[in-house]
C-alpha cells in the first residue's frame, strides 16, 4: 500500500467535500453515528490546542477522494463551520472560529493498494482497533457488496419498512435496523438455528 502523509488546513478537507471531490460514505463506511457531545468535544480539542488523530483519504482514478477513516469528524468541521451551532466552552478567549480553517491536520493519502490488499480491510482494522464498531457496521465494511447484504439494504431502505418505525433514529445510525434484517432474512432461509453463525456464512458466501 502507497500512502503519502501531508499537513492539510481544515479548510481543504472540507472545501473538497463541499465540491463533491470528497465522498464521506463510500460503500463499506458506517453512517454519522457521533452525539452532539462527541462533536462539541472535537470542537472544543481543537481550541485546547490539541492534534487529532488521523485523516485517512484514499485518492481515485478521477482525482478524488474516499474517506476511509475520518467520517464523523469531518462532518463537524463541516456543520460547524456552515454556521450550526455546537456550543462549546468560551473560557478561552484565545480561540476564535475564524481560525478553525487554518488548523492544521494530519492527513493520510492512500495512493495505491497493491495486489491482494483491500481498502475495505484497511478500513476495518483502523475501525476496529478505535470506537468498537458493531456488528452490521463490521459485515458492512467487510461484505457490502455481498448478495445477501444488497438485499439486506434494499429492505432496510424500502418505504414500507421505514414507516413501520421498528427502531429509533439513534439506533438505525447504528445500523440497528440492518442488524434486525439481516436476522430475519436468516432465519427465513435456515430455520430456527445459531442465528450469529448462519447470518455471517450467508454473508461471506451469497
Amino acid at each position: 500500500m502507497k500512502f503519502t502523509i501531508h499537513k492539510w488546513p481544515v479548510k481543504k478537507l472540507v472545501n473538497l467535500a463541499k465540491r463533491k471531490k470528497l465522498t464521506l460514505n463510500p460503500p463499506y463506511q458506517r453512517n454519522p453515528v457521533w452525539t452532539v457531545p462527541a462533536q462539541k468535544e472535537l470542537i472544543d480539542s481543537i481550541r485546547c490546542g490539541y492534534p487529532l488523530p488521523s485523516f485517512f483519504l484514499h485518492l481515485q482514478e478521477d482525482g478524488t477522494y474516499d474517506m476511509v477513516d475520518g467520517q464523523q469528524r469531518t462532518r463537524t468541521l463541516i456543520k460547524y463551520l456552515s454556521g450550526s451551532e455546537i456550543d462549546i466552552s468560551k473560557d478561552d478567549s484565545k480561540f476564535k472560529t475564524e481560525e478553525l480553517p487554518k488548523y492544521l491536520l494530519s492527513v493520510v493519502v492512500i495512493e495505491d493498494v497493491g495486489p491482494g490488499e483491500y481498502i475495505e480491510d484497511f478500513y476495518y482494522r483502523v475501525n476496529k482497533y478505535g470506537l468498537r464498531i458493531n456488528r452490521p457496521e463490521e459485515l458492512k465494511s467487510k461484505h457490502h457488496n455481498k448478495l445477501f447484504l444488497e438485499l439486506v439494504q434494499k429492505l432496510v431502505t424500502s418505504p414500507d419498512f421505514v414507516k413501520l418505525e421498528l427502531v429509533s433514529d439513534r439506533s438505525s445510525n447504528r445500523m440497528l435496523d440492518r442488524d434486525l434484517v439481516e436476522e430475519l432474512c436468516a432465519l427465513i432461509k435456515v430455520g430456527i438455528t445459531d442465528k450469529k453463525t448462519r447470518l455471517t456464512h450467508y454473508t461471506k458466501t451469497m
